[in-house]
């Protein structure tokens, strides 16, 4: 059982946008009672991969500069082993659509 539902991945925490964006899904997530970590380490992406693999969060949001610039973020569900690019201002809606969180809202 992961300690988490989803992890989100900013990969360039130096990159203001990258952060904001991490930071306002992670708000997000938590007001919805969502158990969310946010790996705002300073980090290279494969550290933080690798971490993430070992948490093993149903749910990973990468939030990478090259999306951004596209307006998205990537969406990953570890059960389907998909990877879907949802829009920046969609991706909390979406991944409380991708948990159903009626059945997973874990209790603080």
């Amino acid at each position: 059982i992961a300690p988490f539902l989803v992890e989100v991945l900013p990969l360039n925490v130096t990159n203001e946008e990258t952060l904001l964006i991490a930071e306002n899904l992670y708000k997000t997530l938590c007001e919805k009672r969502i158990s969310v970590l946010l790996d705002d380490r300073d980090e290279r992406a494969g550290v933080k991969f690798k971490d993430a693999d070992l948490f093993g969060a149903p749910v990973e949001v990468v939030i990478g500069e090259r999306n951004i610039k596209e307006g998205v973020v990537e969406l990953r569900v570890r059960d389907e082993d998909t990877v879907e690019k949802v829009a920046i201002d969609n991706i909390a809606s979406r991944v409380l659509e991708v948990l159903n969180p009626d059945e997973n809202v874990i209790s603080y």
